[in-house]
């Protein structure tokens, strides 16, 4: 990210969500989104079953790590660079909204649609959950 902000004309970690100030009444949604954040994984966990069982380590992984990166990636870059180049011509809730905000939910629900196994055969999420195998 660093070399990211220093390579790009303009570019600053700001533009890309890597600093958030955030102000004191914004207690009440942080705890809101952290209990749904732990919530969640432990309702998988415990009751509705998962596909692979996670260790501790795994589940603090998987907490912390992959979100981080995706929000920063997908967000933050993706989204500040296609904004910039396309331009954000709507106004939604008070925020400006562009072409890359459509264009990286299109692209962050394909990439978080599609897998492949520990075999090697791609599969396509369905909706409900079905996987539909692909190759």
């Amino acid at each position: 990210m660093v070399a990211l902000t220093a390579t790009v004309r303009g570019l600053s970690p700001r533009d890309i969500g890597a600093t958030a100030p955030l102000r004191p009444d914004w207690r009440g949604p942080k705890l809101v989104v952290s209990a749904g954040t732990l919530a969640l994984p432990i309702a998988f966990i415990v009751g509705l079953g998962a596909r692979d069982q996670l260790t501790v380590a795994g589940w603090c992984f998987q907490a912390t790590m992959p979100g981080l990166a995706e929000e920063l990636v997908y967000r933050g870059v993706f989204v500040s660079l296609l904004d910039r180049a396309f331009g954000r011509p709507w106004r939604i809730a008070g925020a400006d909204v562009g072409w890359g905000t459509i264009a990286v939910a299109v692209v962050f629900a394909a990439v978080h649609a599609v897998n492949v196994d520990r075999g090697g055969t791609v599969h396509v999420e369905g909706h409900g959950g079905e996987r539909e195998r692909l190759v």
